[in-house]
């Protein structure tokens, strides 16, 4: 899981980009002078929030899409098929997994469609001085 930085000065778009630390996207909150176009009427901003985002894990099993397989050849082919899932081994599964996370991690970077939805823990008020 991996946790990034943000702030908002909204509280409705934590898109103000991902900061390793939670010093650094404090330090790019109280720089809010790039931001104000983000609220309406540009209204005097007294604080923003600063959060940490974990983003969403992508996750397969590949013994369900082996089995699903399994099933199609079944349907396909008949009796010939049955007992092929059962004779791929741990260690095979292994490397279809990592192929499979690698496959779809690129298809999301290459079609932008990347989850917009993400978990905001551990948000801090942080007041800005005068």
């Amino acid at each position: 899981m991996n946790k990034k930085w943000s702030f908002i000065i909204d509280r409705e778009d934590w898109g103000n980009g991902l900061f390793s630390t939670k010093e650094d996207a404090i330090i790019a909150g109280h720089n809010l002078n790039n931001y104000t176009d983000k609220i309406e009427n540009h209204e005097e901003i007294t604080h923003f929030l600063v959060g940490q985002i974990t983003e969403p894990e992508i996750n397969f099993h590949v013994e369900a899409v082996l089995k699903t397989v399994d099933e199609n050849y079944f349907d396909e082919y008949g009796e010939d098929v049955d007992g092929w899932y059962e004779g791929i081994s741990e260690e095979d599964e292994e490397i279809l997994q990592k192929m499979m996370m690698k496959t779809f991690k690129e298809w999301i970077e290459k079609t932008d469609n990347k989850p917009r939805f993400r978990i905001v823990e551990n948000i801090e008020v942080i007041f800005l001085k005068k």
